[in-house]
């Protein structure tokens, strides 16, 4: 799946804390690609030079922070948050993965659904 993602010039994590592997994953993977960890904890703040940093809330999204992303992705997201990413994500015209928080599973509809190694991959409406 992320070698859809190869062209992506930005791509965010929503709600990374200060856990960041999959994001510099993501660095290492996509040169060229500018990865944004966001979260409304200000250590998110203390992330690797690598990543871009920004303190921000997804339930209050300022759709300036999303634009230009090809894709939008979550860890451990609860069903809120998944509906959330899904909405910002329309907008932006980005797609969406994440892994659930335990069996919780939002499906919005009009998305193609695709679960990939326990990632639920969310491709955009046309």
């Amino acid at each position: 799946m992320l070698a859809a993602y190869r062209d992506a010039r930005k791509v965010v994590e929503v709600g990374a804390g200060t856990q960041w592997a999959h994001a510099l994953a993501l660095a290492q993977a996509l040169p060229g690609c500018e990865v944004v960890v966001m979260d409304t904890d200000p250590r998110v703040l203390e992330a690797p030079k690598a990543l871009r940093a920004v303190l921000a809330d997804a339930f209050r999204p300022q759709r300036a922070l999303y634009e230009g992303a090809s894709l939008l992705y979550a860890v451990r997201a609860p069903e809120e948050l998944q509906a959330a990413l899904a909405g910002i994500a329309r907008s932006v015209g980005a797609d969406v993965a994440f892994l659930p928080l335990g069996q919780e599973l939002t499906r919005p509809e009009g998305w193609r659904h695709e679960v990939v190694e326990g990632w639920h991959w969310l491709r955009a409406p046309s």
